[in-house]
């Protein structure tokens, strides 16, 4: 007989420059970086997907490419807002 796992405690996460929580962030299929990041919008709980070129190949901010094995990462990282994590 196994015993069940311990649940894993939850990760701390990295937080922003002005000290919001960033969910998640993920290199999509061109290497552009996908970060779910907390709103600093006062009324509700709002996250930001942001999109960044860091090679700088695209004028503007590039839609993300995903993978199926990235978008599952994207979704945890949604997830983790949903849950009120910070």
């Amino acid at each position: 007989m196994t015993r069940p796992k311990k649940p894993t405690a939850t990760r701390r996460l990295k937080r922003s420059h002005r000290g919001f929580a960033i969910y998640g962030e993920i290199k999509d299929t061109r290497k552009c970086v996908v970060r779910v990041t907390r709103s600093s919008a006062g009324g509700l709980p709002c996250c930001w997907i942001f999109v960044d070129d860091p090679m700088r190949v695209y004028r503007e901010a590039p839609a993300p490419h995903l993978s199926r094995a990235q978008a599952k990462r994207v979704i945890a990282a949604l997830q983790r807002f949903v849950d009120g994590e910070e």
